[in-house]
């Protein structure tokens, strides 16, 4: 798989099978996050943006993730709780500014938890996402994106990402489970905080 950037850095083309690998920018707000920074910010953020997407993927095949408690202004739902070989599930990410000032630069992420990773034959695939990202790549069992800041207090923000269950998937007793990961940055980006958690529930894969 081969990724190109444009001249701010930013991932611009991956090459993949269509149905595994999709990446989308939105026209209504283009680049915003990068191309209205100083370079040596865009810089610090896309070095982040690459080790964040490394420790969150060794998180998933490593350990079982904690179950942290519920992380204020991050709210996931699970379009279902059980499919069949074939299906899709929607998962909505609604962000909430919880902060006294812009949030300036949000990333996050869905990626396979430990049970998920572990799970002999079962095969699924992010197809699309949708709503209030300014940048978003779907590559297999992984997604993630940019919301569209700035993003008021109290303001709030929703990405749906739907994913397919392969049709030659295992089925029976397997379930699908994300660890999820966000970051943001806030107070003119001299403040930032991240978390970590398990996106509950699991979605069990059973058989026609």
């Amino acid at each position: 798989m081969i990724e190109v950037h444009d001249s701010k850095g930013l991932p611009a083309v991956r090459s993949a099978e269509p149905t595994r690998s999709v990446q989308r920018q939105t026209s209504a707000n283009p680049l915003y996050i990068f191309g209205s920074m100083p370079t040596k910010t865009r810089l610090r953020r896309g070095l982040f943006v690459i080790i964040a997407t490394v420790a969150v993927s060794v998180l998933g095949l490593t350990a079982p993730a904690s179950a942290a408690p519920a992380t204020p202004g991050i709210a996931v739902t699970i379009g279902a709780t059980s499919v069949t070989p074939g299906q899709t599930v929607s998962i909505t990410v609604q962000f909430t500014n919880t902060q006294s000032t812009d949030v300036n630069f949000t990333y996050e992420s869905l990626s396979p938890d430990w049970p998920t990773s572990n799970e002999t034959g079962l095969d699924f695939a992010f197809q699309s996402c949708s709503g209030n990202d300014s940048w978003c790549d779907l590559a297999g069992k992984t997604v993630e994106w940019y919301d569209n800041p700035p993003i008021a207090p109290g303001a709030s923000q929703t990405v749906t990402l739907t994913y397919e269950v392969l049709p030659d998937s295992a089925c029976g007793t397997q379930t699908i489970g994300f660890t999820f990961y966000d970051y943001d940055e806030y107070n003119s980006d001299t403040n930032n905080e991240g978390a970590t958690f398990d996106a509950p529930p699991s979605t069990t894969v059973n058989c026609a």
